[in-house]
């Protein structure tokens, strides 16, 4: 450790007082900025698993070109035949990036139970894949709440004797007729009936029974969401085909590169096929809505937060130097240059930012595990249900934090030095007096 690190050192020590009520701003506001971004992480996060694992969207969706806007008007025209998900699944397969693909059917059509019928939006999913789905990393690390837990019946085990079984909402059950848990209900109550046109344009109608239930996250959707096997709905539109390819990549994979290179690939091929990432809005609507409006609100926030705590901070560091006049007489009295002496207050002030942050990483990380644990509840606009109140400070988003932080103490305390150091030292020691 170099002389002038040494008699930083020492001066903070000697000047506590002064040094703790500079720290104490420094730790306050880097730990409530922490905060702040732990808990928007947290939720882009959420809504990230959510749209992409939860809601079957994939990071990526192929579709026939067109077939978003033009898939529900026009479903024979615009849905993927098993030709075509065969030969883009190969594409895919040469991909790295990707880690599994399902093919999902979308259509709307009508619950009945006998008596009553109610409108519905079905999603059809191969149950092997959904098992696949809801016991995914992602899935149990961010949106747990949102999937059924491993023990509990779901469109998961949709195999075998339970082949024809469908999972709807709570509240689309209720509006049918039927309380959850739905598997408790007896075998009359539990056979229903799908209605819907045909991709031909026919009236066609299924049997079903009503086994499952799940949430989708998002209160628009409470309503109208059907979860089926893809086999059911396949039989229900008198299809072969899906509306789409979800693509699900590695986690550490990046989204628009692999679709770029998969877009690529299939235009080689001759395939009238378009890639779509799940935060377009074409297909991610809530998700770019939600994280739009968080972002704004949060940068506001961040703003006003980091304003304060800047002014803080070069107010207590400006006041601080301006009371040790004399020091800095005497330092330039005994010998030291201008410089020396202005590096020797700016080394001081970097410690101490150092050490501020640190504790405030650390107080920011304490304070984060305490709420977590503490599992409180609330309910955010457009949410289904209640959710648990999380922050997951990031340490590179911490870091990336504390940067302009340790610049702002650090022009702050070399301004201010430099300009008394460069004053006639007589006038330094009169000063202080």
């Amino acid at each position: 450790m170099t002389l002038f690190s040494k008699m930083a050192l020492r001066n903070l020590w000697k000047n506590k007082r002064r040094s703790f009520s500079t720290g104490i701003a420094i730790i306050a506001g880097f730990t409530g900025l922490c905060l702040l971004g732990g808990y928007i992480i947290y939720v882009e996060h959420f809504m990230r698993v959510s749209s992409v694992y939860v809601n079957h969207t994939g990071h990526i969706a192929i579709y026939k070109k067109g077939g978003v806007d033009g898939f529900y008007n026009n479903p024979r025209k615009y849905h993927l035949s098993a030709n075509d998900i065969q030969k883009v699944r190969e594409i895919v397969a040469q991909e790295p990036a990707v880690e599994f693909t399902t093919p999902i059917l979308q259509g709307m059509g009508l619950l009945s139970n006998g008596n009553k019928s109610v409108p519905v939006v079905a999603f059809g999913i191969n149950p092997a894949d959904e098992k696949r789905i809801q016991s995914h990393p992602q899935v149990a690390t961010w949106t747990h709440e949102l999937v059924p837990p491993a023990n509990e019946p779901s469109i998961k085990d949709a195999e075998g004797a339970l082949a024809e079984t469908i999972s709807v909402t709570k509240q689309l059950g209720t509006l049918v007729g039927r309380k959850a848990p739905f598997d408790k209900l007896s075998a009359n109550e539990r056979d229903v009936q799908l209605a819907a046109r045909t991709f031909e344009g026919d009236l066609n109608a299924v049997n079903a029974n009503l086994g499952f239930k799940h949430t989708t996250g998002m209160m628009m959707a409470e309503d109208t969401s059907l979860v089926a096997p893809l086999s059911v709905l396949q039989n229900l539109y008198a299809t072969d085909g899906a509306t789409y390819l979800a693509v699900y990549l590695n986690p550490e994979a990046n989204v628009s590169g692999t679709m770029k290179r998969l877009q690529e690939k299939i235009d080689a091929a001759g395939l009238d096929l378009q890639t779509i990432p799940f935060n377009d809005d074409a297909i991610g609507l809530f998700y770019v809505g939600t994280l739009g409006f968080l972002y704004i609100m949060a940068g506001f926030f961040i703003f006003l937060i980091f304003s304060a705590v800047a002014l803080s901070i070069v107010n207590s560091m400006t006041i601080g130097i301006l009371e040790r006049v004399r020091e800095i007489g005497t330092l330039r009295a005994i010998g030291f240059t201008n410089a020396q002496t202005a590096w020797l207050f700016t080394l001081e002030s970097l410690f101490l930012t150092a050490i501020s942050l640190c504790v405030g990483y650390v107080l920011a990380q304490a304070m984060a595990g305490t709420v977590n644990s503490m599992n409180i509840r609330f309910d955010p606009p457009g949410i289904a249900g209640d959710m648990q109140f999380v922050m997951k400070p990031d340490t590179w988003f911490c870091a990336l934090l504390a940067i302009p932080i340790m610049i702002i103490c650090l022009i702050c305390a070399y301004i201010v030095s430099k300009k008394l150091v460069n004053k006639p030292i007589i006038q330094l020691l009169q000063q202080a007096n």
